[in-house]
């Protein structure tokens, strides 16, 4: 059977997620629209049993809200987020994958096998019991980088009655594609963002025909190396048209398929989920304004103007 989970928000727990409920109090606070100023107050009224929402919640500046998590919640608030996020692969992997704090350290380091598991046979009574040679290597996990998001909204939307899952939506849409963009790229790390996990890969080529013999050969040189290595429990990750193509070819794929909009058509990535690791820091930090100047751009933010006096195009103010 073909495996095309679609992580829906309302099985893995989004729909009531305490950072995303934080940052909707947050907003109706910025709004005026509840009858309380105080967005803790708010997150009281609307999910009165969501102690985490309410701790994430607490006394900031006036004039732009911030709100700083305790630290005891953050780890496994941003953790469970993050791999809870509808429609992201990546978030697939985190889910299945080891996850670590990195809270107070500024990395880790994991060992790992570099070799095929070692066999050991069975043995006669009293007889020696052979003794394999395990290889293993050490992997960096971190520095922690800062993942941040901005989603402008208008108080029209606090009036109306789905404002909640209209903002929920959004926010985690936009979270999942930014974080599939991240983990599924082909680019060095650099003091702001980690390096993707396609960093240094080469690609194969394509068995030529995009048939059905095609996908055949490419999938069997894609396994060719993880069964060489005595890997397991792998998974395929490519992009919707291709996985609709590796459905209609083989109705009865054994391998689970991760459907990721930010993997460019003719990719096909392989991949053992229980070898991913992901850690994360315990800083959740929300901020809210109603007075602010935006440069509305979603590939490469600038200043709003520079040292040299350009002016970042276009802008809006709020």
């Amino acid at each position: 059977m073909t495996h095309f989970p679609q992580n829906p928000t309302a099985s893995r727990g989004l729909a009531g997620h305490p950072i995303t409920r934080a940052a909707f109090s947050q907003y109706l606070a910025a709004t005026g629209s509840s009858g309380f100023a105080a967005p803790d107050a708010i997150a009281r009224e609307l999910w009165p049993r969501d102690l985490t929402a309410q701790r994430i919640l607490t006394k900031a500046d006036a004039a732009v809200q911030s709100t700083p998590t305790h630290p005891a919640i953050a780890g496994t608030s941003v953790a469970d987020f993050f791999g809870n996020l509808p429609l992201s692969a990546a978030s697939q992997l985190i889910a299945g994958g080891l996850t670590l704090s990195l809270d107070g350290q500024a990395s880790i380091t994991i060992p790992h096998r570099t070799g095929a598991p070692v066999v050991s046979p069975f043995v006669a009574e009293d007889a020696p019991i052979p003794i394999g040679r395990a290889t293993t290597a050490l992997t960096t996990l971190g520095p922690s980088k800062k993942a941040g998001l901005i989603v402008a909204f208008s108080r029209e939307l606090a009036k109306r009655t789905a404002a909640e899952a209209v903002f929920r939506q959004i926010l985690t849409e936009d979270a999942a594609a930014s974080l599939d963009a991240a983990i599924f790229a082909t680019t060095a790390a650099t003091t702001a963002a980690p390096a993707g996990l396609l960093f240094g890969v080469t690609p194969g080529v394509g068995y030529p025909g995009g048939d059905h013999f095609a996908i055949t050969q490419d999938i069997k040189a894609l396994m060719a190396p993880y069964h060489a290595a005595g890997g397991g429990d792998i998974a395929f990750v490519t992009n919707p048209a291709m996985a609709a193509s590796i459905a209609l070819h083989f109705p009865q794929f054994a391998w689970p398929v991760l459907v990721s909009t930010q993997i460019p058509a003719g990719r096909l990535i392989l991949l053992q989920q229980s070898a991913f690791v992901a850690g994360f820091g315990s800083m959740v930090e929300i901020d809210r304004t109603e007075e602010a100047t935006l440069h509305m751009e979603d590939a490469t933010p600038l200043e709003l103007v520079s040292a040299a006096g350009t002016v970042a195009d276009p802008t809006r103010s709020l």
